[in-house]
């Protein structure tokens, strides 16, 4: 899947009415996991540039995700080792 495709369903969660069944996992060099998992309501929106805004004003690039779900299906993977 290519940035576009990611970029896509993205925006399928921003316009969803069921933002809060979607789930997106990303790398996250902080966390002790290294993952951080971000729920539907907590994005804004993608940007063209390929930058997720988050309601807190967070910005993390598109790159980073390594997962998107929709309640108990996997919509994105892709290898963990970035």
């Amino acid at each position: 899947m290519r940035k576009g495709e990611i970029w896509n369903l993205i925006n399928r969660i921003i316009w969803s009415d069921d933002k809060q069944s979607y789930f997106v996992i990303i790398v996250d060099r902080l966390e002790q996991s290294r993952e951080r998992l971000i729920s539907g309501n907590e994005i804004r929106k993608v940007h063209s540039n390929g930058l997720i805004e988050l309601i807190d004003g967070g910005l993390i690039p598109i790159h980073r995700v390594i997962e998107i779900r929709y309640k108990d299906k996997i919509l994105f993977t892709r290898k963990k080792s970035l």
